[in-house]
């Protein structure tokens, strides 16, 4: 498996001001996958439910995913 590290922003730090204002979570996938593709995705299908409750989302600007990626 690859391990590719997705972002997401960690509302706590964010609402004091407090930087880095994201937090990397792993996720992995098979090497032979497009990880490009992957990590995105991952990204729309947010933090996981123990991520959530440690205060990580996943903000979008109105945007619910993606239809291609080249």
């Amino acid at each position: 498996m690859t391990e590719v590290t997705i972002y997401f922003l960690d509302e706590s730090r964010f609402a004091v001001g407090a930087e880095p204002y994201e937090n990397g979570v792993t996720r992995s996938f098979h090497p032979d996958a497009f990880l490009p593709r992957l990590a995105l995705q991952a990204y729309f299908d947010g933090p996981r439910e123990d991520e959530a409750a440690q205060g990580l989302s996943a903000p979008l600007s109105g945007c619910t995913g993606f239809s291609e990626f080249s």
